[in-house]
């Protein structure tokens, strides 16, 4: 696989048109979604320090969404905000797998689009 770019930055400019639709929400994570005008699709993940401390494990989170996404929804012209949205009480091995679990799901309903 060729090394695309797949980073959306959650800035002032992109923020209002991905928060305006209605997200995917599951007990962790939030995904808004907006159809892209190009071909390929983009990501950007928001994982508050005060959900996740630790900043390798939020690396490591960051690192497998983004990965997961690349080899599910390469070319759908989709534009992705994920964030997680509540605290997650489990330790720190544990986050990720709860994490992608869900985001597997969000996944399948984003195929559907």
């Amino acid at each position: 696989m060729s090394k695309e770019n797949y980073s959306l930055r959650p800035d002032k400019s992109n923020l209002p048109k991905l928060t305006r639709h209605r997200p995917i929400i599951t007990k962790h994570l939030r995904v808004y979604f907006v159809k892209s005008s190009s071909t390929n699709s983009k990501i950007a993940i928001r994982i508050p320090k005060k959900h996740v401390k630790l900043a390798v494990v939020r690396n490591f989170i960051r690192r497998r969404l983004l990965n997961q996404f690349r080899e599910s929804l390469p070319n759908h012209g989709i534009d992705v905000l994920l964030t997680i949205s509540n605290k997650i009480h489990s330790a720190k091995n544990e986050i990720s797998d709860i994490l992608m679990q869900e985001w597997k799901l969000c996944i399948q309903q984003l195929r559907k689009l």
